[in-house]
């Protein structure tokens, strides 16, 4: 049963800590009960927020949104009984009122044997009222739980406001996206064989130097971000003549790519096999760190998807 705002009745408190280095904020032996636990919490919160629809603001109390627990169980029904997902991190204020967060999904039992995974990671607290995290979780893949390979999944989105809302525009946001990054990499780096997806909100030009299309993409999606806004990517175009060559690395992906060794999907050999110990990066729907034909548009800067 339920009791009122959408709570079960024999519901455990839940704190929503975490601080700024990785405290782990869920995780325990019931991974998908413990999304539930998280899921409560988000309605919980957003009544406490005191936003309302509109039949609210007429009198009626709003009841809360079951569309994560929906989501989980359809996951669940396809065979995805394990999952880690981070406690509500930031309010998505387009369209439908919601609190968002990352999650990783496994129909593969996670290894609760690998210390500092499966969990979920603070990367940034309350820059503009969100917290950025990652959650992750490590799975045995190519034989049994026991002889398998481990294998460690993060998903992460990076910051998108800074470049927005402060003077130095898409250097600033490129920074805390770096920031964010390394604190990801810091806590993580050493669980094995690292995989890590999500929305960057960063461009890599590595990536646009996967081929001649590719290239060609890049090359329009730089002439339109100088038209839309030239002051917000001063200090990153002309790609000609940049105020911060690339070379320094002052980007998530470039200090990713360049500094701390991770290689993209693509960038593997086609036999199979890889360098050992080199993390991967897989870009997700909706990220600028791939340039490709698909994806959708923020404002007027292409975002793609691989």
């Amino acid at each position: 049963g339920l009791e009122h705002g959408g709570r079960p009745a024999d519901y455990p408190s839940m704190a929503s800590g975490g601080t700024n280095g990785g405290e782990r904020t869920g995780g325990g032996g019931d991974f998908v009960q413990a999304t539930m636990d998280a899921q409560w919490l988000a309605m919980d919160r957003d009544l406490a927020t005191g936003h309302r629809s509109s039949a609210a603001a007429a009198g009626t109390p709003r009841q809360p949104s079951l569309e994560g627990l929906e989501f989980l169980h359809a996951m669940r029904e396809l065979g995805y009984a394990h999952c880690i997902y981070t406690a509500p991190l930031f309010f998505a204020s387009s369209g439908p009122r919601c609190f968002c967060g990352n999650a990783v999904f496994s129909r593969r039992p996670l290894l609760e044997s690998c210390e500092g995974s499966n969990r979920s990671v603070i990367l940034d607290r309350k820059r503009f009222r969100e917290h950025r995290g990652a959650a992750v979780a490590t799975v045995s893949l190519g034989g049994s739980t026991a002889s398998g390979i481990p294998v460690t999944i993060a998903s992460l989105h990076l910051d998108v406001w800074a470049e927005m809302k402060g003077h130095f525009g898409v250097a600033e946001g490129e920074m805390i996206r770096l920031l964010e990054y390394e604190a990801m990499h810091h806590e993580l780096s050493k669980l094995p064989n690292l995989l890590v997806a999500g929305d960057f909100n960063a461009a890599s030009r590595l990536c646009a130097k996967a081929s001649p299309l590719h290239s060609r993409i890049a090359a329009v999606a730089d002439e339109l971000n100088q038209l839309r806004d030239a002051a917000a990517w001063r200090h990153m175009l002309p790609r000609s003549s940049p105020r911060l060559p690339e070379a320094w690395a002052l980007t998530a992906l470039g200090l990713a790519e360049q500094r701390l060794g991770y290689l993209h999907a693509w960038q593997l050999p086609l036999d199979g096999s890889r360098t050992a110990d080199r993390p991967l990066l897989v870009v997700g729907p909706g990220s600028r760190s791939a340039y490709t034909l698909g994806g959708h548009l923020r404002g007027d800067i292409p975002h793609g998807c691989q």
